[in-house]
């Protein structure tokens, strides 16, 4: 049994975060079509309150049985296109086509120059949507934002590692034979090269995902006349989170 003072402290923790959990939502492009998301403004204090809720939880979960035996996670994997870009796009969408269960836990990307090696820097948009983007270039009906963390820029020739916000992500499920479009969005622009078609594979052969050439734009409603092939990498965990 657990002291009446955690007990009580448990409660309060649970009763606050059930207060506040349906009045902080990200607006959407279309709230309630893909996912509404947590506000990353939450107040830190509910954040940690969260975690030392579950600490809790989990240090006074009985062991499972010696008898039993679990599997190991399974490994993360590393997808990645290309390195060889020399032009710059600042807003780039493309499909992921999974080949098995995937949880996609980060990206990599290759900033572009007017970004300083070794600064720390935010601002990179990440919107997603079910299905291909092709149709919906220039609307923002279905996309939904996923918040993501600061980064440190590598420099050129590099892979710059982007990471979810923890607070409001961990990963992005994609089932087996399903496409989910992405679109990057960065003021001082990323490398891109230049593909052939849209929809044509860009990553090197796995078992996993295709991470597929797709659509460049000028702006949020204005479509570029050449192909992108994105210059980045999908780290993900093959199966899907139970």
């Amino acid at each position: 049994l657990w002291p009446n003072e955690m007990k009580s402290t448990l409660i309060f923790v649970f009763l606050l975060l059930r207060e506040v959990n349906a009045n902080y939502l990200v607006e959407t492009p279309d709230a309630g079509i893909d996912q509404l998301v947590k506000n990353g403004d939450v107040n830190d204090s509910l954040h940690e309150g969260f975690f030392f809720l579950r600490r809790q939880l989990e240090a006074n979960t009985p062991s499972a049985s010696p008898s039993l035996s679990h599997s190991p996670s399974p490994s993360t994997v590393t997808v990645l296109t290309t390195l060889n870009a020399t032009n710059i796009a600042k807003r780039i969408m493309f499909d992921v086509t999974a080949l098995a269960d995937v949880t996609i836990e980060s990206f990599k990307i290759h900033i572009g120059d007017k970004l300083q090696t070794g600064v720390r820097a935010r601002g990179i948009q990440l919107w997603t949507k079910s299905g291909t983007h092709v149709g919906s270039e220039t609307s923002r009906r279905g996309w939904s934002r996923l918040r993501m963390n600061t980064l440190i820029n590598q420099g050129n020739g590099t892979y710059t590692d982007l990471d979810f916000n923890f607070r409001q992500f961990r990963s992005v499920e994609i089932p087996a034979s399903t496409t989910r479009a992405f679109y990057f969005v960065y003021r001082k622009g990323f490398y891109a090269s230049e593909g052939t078609s849209v929809g044509t594979i860009s990553s090197v052969e796995n078992d996993y995902i295709e991470i597929k050439e797709g659509t460049v734009l000028k702006s949020a409603r204005t479509v570029d006349s050449w192909v992108g092939l994105w210059n980045g990498g999908f780290v993900l965990k093959p199966g899907i989170n139970d």
